[in-house]
């Protein structure tokens, strides 16, 4: 029942895409010392450890983090939860194939203020940059970076490292999702297991009046009445 309730609840264009909504948490995001005006949330992908599969062990092995993998991908608010989490994927996929793959910006393009400014979130290089999705100045790309370049980014990356606190947070509560003997790919319901630990930490939050993410950008969660309401 979970695992089918978190699409349902933490959908982007049923539950986050109204203009009050989007402009509290741009707000918030702009308050917190980001200079971007219209940014709402953070994308980020995080890897999952799981058992050597007996199949498809090199399509799973991410050569990055020395383990065979999945990869998941999330967006979290600055109320502290994840409105919506992507995935499973092979641990070799790239951020962007992710991104593609489960239609992220057909549901960011509805994202738009009342005036028609596109709201946007803030993700790594990985994911590039488009009218509802920014990223770091890169020297690459930007030739060398200017000091405003440079300090955009070092604003922003104060912002972005919130998602990567839910993910911990999440995994911290939850640690059986980070037991790699356990998570047995076709043997376990590895994604199921992962998707409704995400689910019990937005519920945890909601119960709880927030968390270390809410209060470093001082949104209030909804209670959790509110949240399954939706």
């Amino acid at each position: 029942m979970s695992h089918q309730s978190f699409t349902e609840i933490t959908d982007i264009p049923q539950r986050q895409s109204s203009s009050p909504h989007l402009i509290e948490f741009a707000e918030a995001i702009f308050n917190s010392g980001c200079p971007l005006t219209h940014c709402w949330g953070f994308i980020d992908g995080t890897v999952r450890g799981i058992a050597r599969p007996k199949y498809w062990q090199r399509l799973f092995y991410n050569g990055h983090k020395r383990k065979h993998a999945m990869k998941f991908q999330g967006v979290i608010t600055p109320d502290g939860l994840f409105v919506d989490l992507w995935g499973p994927v092979a641990g070799t996929r790239h951020h962007s194939f992710i991104l593609a793959q489960f239609g992220l910006m057909e549901k960011l393009s509805m994202q738009n203020s009342p005036i028609g400014h596109p709201y946007y979130l803030y993700g790594d290089p990985a994911y590039g940059l488009s009218n509802h999705l920014v990223c770091p100045f890169s020297a690459s790309s930007a030739g060398p970076l200017t000091p405003e370049m440079a300090d955009f980014n070092k604003r922003m990356s104060h912002c972005r490292v919130t998602v990567e606190w839910g993910f911990k947070e999440m995994t911290g509560k939850w640690a059986f999702v980070s037991m790699k003997p356990q998570q047995k790919f076709l043997l376990s319901p590895v994604a199921k297991q992962y998707r409704v630990a995400t689910l019990l930490s937005n519920w945890h939050s909601c119960m709880n009046g927030g968390n270390e993410i809410s209060q470093y950008f001082g949104v209030v969660p909804p209670t959790f009445e509110e949240y399954v309401a939706v």
